[in-house]
């Protein structure tokens, strides 16, 4: 399934919370009622989302999980990570200086998570990009 891409139309002082105005399909569009809106408030601004997002993961029984794990395969923790239901994975970053690493990776369960995190462990160790 191909995702679509919508534009959020928001205005006010995004310190202080905004107020949608509107939900586009098209881009164009929303950035003529941004400037619209952005003339009478403070700010008008856009966010863009994607519709449906991991609808197929999801119907797979995936979640996200953010998993720490240490450049030996020592698990410091595993997190289900809801907050990231709308975000794409991203590559393992570990810091410099660090034993460690943070992972984001789709799974059924934590253990299927440690499983998937320590396969890209070994990816980055093999590869010479996990140096500490």
């Amino acid at each position: 399934m191909k995702s679509e891409m919508v534009y959020v139309v928001l205005a006010g002082d995004p310190a202080a919370g905004c107020d949608m105005v509107g939900v586009y399909t098209d881009e164009g569009l929303a950035e003529r009622v941004k400037d619209i809106v952005g003339g009478q408030c403070k700010d008008g601004y856009i966010r863009k989302h994607i519709l449906n997002p991991n609808e197929a993961r999801l119907d797979q029984g995936f979640l996200p999980y953010k998993v720490c794990i240490y450049r030996d395969g020592k698990i410091g923790w595993v997190r289900l990570s809801m907050h990231l239901i709308a975000e794409e994975p991203y590559e393992p970053k570990h810091y410099v200086d660090s034993p460690f690493c943070h992972i984001i990776v789709w799974a059924n369960s934590e253990k299927h998570a440690v499983e998937v995190a320590n396969e890209k462990r070994e990816e980055m160790v093999t590869a010479g990009n996990w140096k500490i």
